[in-house]
């Protein structure tokens, strides 16, 4: 045996198991290790063979260096991490690992019309039009709806005037008496149609006496 390996006392460790923490984010997760007593150079971060962090440290108790203080604890890697881009950090007795995570590359692009967007476009221009032709079917029965008599469908003759004619032996000018003695009012036209063929029955008469003369005065000679 060498006098170095004489002069080295063997070690005895003492295992812990340090505080962890997480923090998740939205894009990244961070675990913190809190290890009160280490310095950097004790402290080893590592991927193992299963795809895990493995993060680990060792010091010294003693000035002797018989006794020491180690721990091991493994991280699961999250599933949308990007490996490639996983550090560490040591600053105020924590160990800080990073774990970043894979964020997609969004590319966006102009949305294409589907077959339902179109029925929907159809549905609704077909709903828009049943809106009108129920509109205009209202409209339509708006201007069908009877309105006041308008000027020229009044009568031609003036309303102070009738009136103002007065009756004649118990019966009123204008007004013709049927069987019965029932009234029927003769309107202007009427009265006229009555004249017409009061005319045109004397004219009738007339020839007729005319004729019969000029026959009768021939058959004399």
């Amino acid at each position: 045996m060498d006098a170095k390996s004489k002069t080295m006392p063997p070690r005895v460790y003492m295992d812990f198991n340090p505080l962890l923490e997480w923090i998740r984010g939205e894009m990244l997760d961070v675990a913190l290790i809190h290890v009160p007593g280490f310095k950097k150079e004790q402290l080893k971060v590592e991927i193992d063979t299963q795809g895990n962090i493995c993060a680990s440290g060792e010091r010294p108790l003693d000035t002797d260096g018989k006794q020491w203080r180690r721990f091991s604890t493994n991280l699961q890697i999250p599933a949308n991490c990007d490996i490639n881009s996983v550090h560490a950090k040591f600053e105020n007795d924590t160990l800080h690992i990073f774990f970043p995570k894979l964020v997609p590359a969004v590319i966006e692009a102009a949305p294409k019309p589907t077959t339902t967007d179109k029925r929907s476009a159809t549905a609704t221009g077909v709903y828009a039009t049943g809106k009108e032709n129920k509109a205009d079917k209202t409209n339509s029965q708006k201007k069908k709806a009877p309105s006041a008599p308008s000027e020229s469908l009044k009568p031609s003759y003036d309303k102070a005037e009738f009136e103002s004619l007065k009756p004649t032996n118990g019966r009123s000018e204008g007004v013709a008496h049927g069987a019965g003695g029932r009234e029927v009012e003769l309107t202007p036209v009427r009265k006229k149609l009555l004249m017409n063929v009061a005319v045109a029955t004397l004219v009738f008469l007339g020839l007729g006496f005319y004729l019969k003369y000029k026959f009768t005065k021939a058959e004399t000679r």
